[in-house]
């Protein structure tokens, strides 16, 4: 209808008004993210080689330790079985030195030493009895003599031999054929932890809900190849962009919508802001946690969900259209029906949202306000006022 037309005012513009209404203003900022468990670990190849065998399969609920797949490890096997073969051979060597030597070399040793003893022996008891008779002066004296220096001469071999028994293993020997052992300990320690790498285990317990290796798929230290939580606590992870960062604190209400179920709704509230933004494609970007409150049912990790978060709500705001806010030199104003003239008026706003403006000071509930339209305002304009 037209508000107001007099016969001056013939020929003058029509121009579009609204009045302002008291309803609540939303203000939110709408992004996308993702749907992550609470509690989640990634599982990491521990070595590279290649997959052999699958055991697992993606929604397996497991424990911490259970083996996912298993990676070509016949080449660690071999090496592990000559690996134990030169352990054999250092321990039965290192053993050896420990006893002296060879068998043979110290059963002939000990002959000549046992030899050499009742030489002794019989040298020290012949030696007595001419000691006797000597003194009887029975015997001569250069007799005696000869059969004491055949003692000393069978102790001096005896000695000889002992010191030539200890001499069979030196210390440096005994130290090198350990040092050995440790080597040959080491290398089948090694490979047999290469071997035992060579099974993908998971970490930790929980629900398997991201893996997709296969057979002969080469896999290298580090590689990702799967991730597993617990899906009954689920959180988002949006990304909202730098300059709506400052809008964003934490406590904030977010809806959470996925595509793949429209008219399902999950709440949440932000629970982390970001320590750093980062590049997404061709925006920059920070990513805030959303916590979900009460179960996630129907929403499964890694999905692609929209989130709108309310940064600010005004309930009862004395609202106008966001296209009637007009920035005019430095001021934020609306224009408004003065009779059947329009008039500049500088207003101050609050909570906006994609749709709305919340009027704080500068205009009251009855007044009119201009939308944009063809006609270019000024103030003192007369035209003709059109109100829905």
């Amino acid at each position: 209808m037209v508000l107001a037309l007099s016969a001056c005012g013939r020929g003058a513009p029509e121009v579009e008004f609204v009045r302002p209404a008291r309803r609540t203003i939303v203000s939110a900022v709408e992004t996308n993210g993702r749907i992550e468990p609470v509690d989640r670990t990634v599982i990491a190849a521990l070595r590279e080689g290649r997959v052999k065998k699958v055991v697992a399969e993606r929604g397996a609920k497991l424990d911490a330790g259970d083996v996912l797949a298993e990676l070509d490890a016949e080449a660690d096997r071999s090496a592990l079985a000559a690996a134990e073969a030169r352990l054999a051979e250092a321990e039965a060597a290192l053993a050896l030195l420990r006893r002296g030597g060879s068998a043979e070399q110290r059963a002939a040793l000990e002959a000549e030493l046992e030899s050499a003893r009742l030489e002794a022996e019989l040298a020290r008891s012949e030696l007595e009895a001419l000691e006797r008779l000597e003194k009887r002066r029975a015997v001569a004296g250069a007799e005696v003599e000869a059969v004491r220096e055949r003692l000393r001469k069978a102790e001096l071999r005896a000695e000889g031999l002992k010191k030539r028994l200890r001499a069979l293993v030196s210390p440096a020997e005994i130290e090198q054929a350990e040092a050995r052992l440790a080597a040959a300990r080491a290398e089948v320690t090694s490979i047999r932890r290469r071997i035992d790498l060579a099974r993908i285990r998971t970490p930790a317990a929980g629900t398997l809900y991201h893996f997709d290796l296969h057979p002969g798929q080469y896999v290298r230290r580090g590689d990702p190849v799967g991730e597993i939580g617990d899906l009954s606590r689920l959180r988002a992870f949006v990304y909202v962009d730098e300059p709506d960062l400052g809008r964003v604190d934490l406590g904030m209400k977010v809806t959470i919508t996925w595509d793949a179920t429209p008219g399902r709704e999950w709440r949440g509230s932000v629970a982390r802001l970001p320590t750093e933004v980062t590049a997404l494609g061709s925006r920059v970007v920070g990513e805030v946690a959303v916590e979900l409150a009460g179960p996630a049912d129907g929403l499964p990790p890694g999905a692609n969900v929209n989130a709108v978060i309310r940064t600010a709500v005004a309930e009862g705001a004395l609202a106008v259209p966001r296209q009637a806010i007009v920035r005019r030199d430095s001021e934020t104003g609306v224009w408004v029906l003065d009779g059947d003239t329009v008039r500049w008026r500088p207003v101050e706003i609050g909570v906006t949202s994609v749709t709305e403006a919340e009027i704080l000071r500068g205009l009251a509930p009855e007044e009119a306000v201009a939308l944009p339209g063809e006609t270019p305002l000024r103030d003192g304009l007369r035209v003709q006022a059109r109100l829905p």
